[in-house]
């Protein structure tokens, strides 16, 4: 196991400081390494967050990148979802 810092910007200029912890897998067949991080929830408690190493996502950097990339779509999605006919 191996411990990471990972700082990254986004495009609205939030942060992320993250400790990603990296996993090897012995035993699957798609992925040598795993990568997780949590974020403590507001009401108590963690979200814990886990990304196995398939391309595009080759390392602790990546594995961030890719979840921040995949919330903002959902984000849009959700937005767009709500007001089907704006302009």
């Amino acid at each position: 196991m191996q411990t990471v810092l990972v700082n990254q910007v986004t495009e609205e200029n939030v942060v992320w400081n993250v400790v990603v912890e990296v996993f090897g897998l012995q035993w699957n067949p798609r992925a040598r390494r795993c990568y997780a991080w949590g974020q403590p929830k507001a009401e108590g408690g963690w979200d814990i967050t886990t990304v196995l190493e398939t391309r595009p996502v080759v390392s602790a950097l990546t594995a961030v990148t890719s979840v921040i990339s995949a919330l903002a779509a959902v984000k849009v999605a959700l937005a767009t979802k709500a007001k089907p006919f704006a302009a």
